[in-house]
């Protein structure tokens, strides 16, 4: 992530490999559409039925960084009317998931100016922390995994402090709590605004220890204490930074 934070993790599975294979062999056909069509294969590649190639996959997700592409920067612009159109969005008085939408779906695709990350973070200080939602815990997770991919993309150190913020709050006990994997995954995705290996070491030590420090079962904590062992035998210059963190959960997994 550190190395090439537009591809994202489940960017690996599966099914995003094949939006992405299938998707660019689609996008390669409309840009010859006519000679497509004249050797008889428009149908096939690109009609509308239920067995043309272009119906068996998500198009905007096949638009999205494969494996080779993930340290590349991002070249397609966004409109002005785009980016007004976000700002607006980011500047509600109280934002909600739909705020962070249009920002959140365009930052793997576009290259997103740096300056609409930081309103992002500002709308989650003018939050709180706290983003409103439609009871639905899987639109609140996509919205914070977004927001994490965004910081990650745009190297956004702000961005990504005010969403680790947002996720000890939705840790607290009387919140809307969130699965400690999916608060660990998210949280790992905005360590990677941080470019510089160092720096990034600090950053997951210190969101290691922070979950630590948080209420948690005994079971949860069991969990991140072997996935902080696991990260830090792959990267050995993490034991230094994750020591607190790996002391914390090991005793409260005790």
């Amino acid at each position: 992530m550190r190395l090439a934070p537009a591809w994202q993790p489940e960017f690996a599975l599966a099914s995003q490999l094949r939006n992405e294979i299938v998707g660019r062999v689609v996008v390669q056909a409309a840009n010859v559409k006519e000679r497509v069509e004249k050797v008889g294969a428009g149908e096939v590649l690109l009609g509308e039925g239920p067995d043309s190639l272009r119906s068996k996959i998500d198009l905007y997700l096949g638009l999205m960084p494969g494996p080779l592409e993930g340290d590349v920067a991002l070249v397609r612009e966004l409109s002005d009317e785009q980016i007004g159109k976000i700002s607006t969005a980011l500047d509600s008085a109280r934002p909600t998931v739909k705020s962070f939408a249009l920002l959140v779906n365009s930052a793997l695709v576009f290259k997103v100016p740096d300056r609409l990350a930081e309103v992002a973070a500002e709308a989650l200080g003018r939050t709180q922390f706290h983003i409103e939602f439609d009871g639905d815990k899987r639109a609140l997770i996509a919205c914070l995994t977004g927001l994490a991919a965004t910081a990650s993309v745009t190297r956004s150190a702000m961005l990504a402090e005010a969403v680790q913020y947002c996720l000890r709050v939705y840790r607290r006990p009387g919140t809307t709590q969130l699965p400690v994997d999916e608060v660990l995954r998210i949280g790992m995705i905005a360590c990677a605004a941080k470019a510089d290996f160092g720096s990034w070491c600090k950053q997951v030590g210190g969101f290691i220890a922070d979950l630590g420090f948080q209420p948690i079962s005994r079971e949860e904590a069991a969990g991140l204490h072997n996935f902080a062992v696991t990260l830090c035998g792959i990267v050995p210059e993490l034991w230094a930074a994750c020591s607190t963190g790996l002391a914390a959960l090991e005793a409260a997994a005790a």
